[in-house]
């Protein structure tokens, strides 16, 4: 099998992030996250006046995150692969 690191950054809703872990879970492969950072949006710790979010800033409920997510497959043509002997007990 090999592996395939993915540095992946996100910001939004932390319900949309919810819902794409629950489908990562879900993929008919193995996955790792690792070096997970998740943070709170800025527009969370100061809101505008009118309730509104600014130009740029994200909604009350947002965050940001940043991560590495690795899929692990089956390559799908073997033949480049190095073969390596098993080790046989005497």
């Amino acid at each position: 099998y090999m592996e395939l690191p993915l540095k992946m950054q996100m910001e939004g809703q932390f319900d949309g992030f919810y819902q794409f872990m629950l489908e990562l879970e879900n993929l008919p492969r193995i996955t790792r996250i690792y070096q997970l950072k998740l943070e709170r949006a800025g527009s969370d710790l100061m809101p505008s006046k009118k309730g509104e979010a600014a130009e740029g800033e994200l909604p009350p409920g947002s965050m940001t995150t940043e991560f590495i997510l690795s899929i692990y497959f089956e390559p799908q043509n073997r033949d480049h692969l190095p073969v390596v002997p098993a080790k046989t007990k005497p």
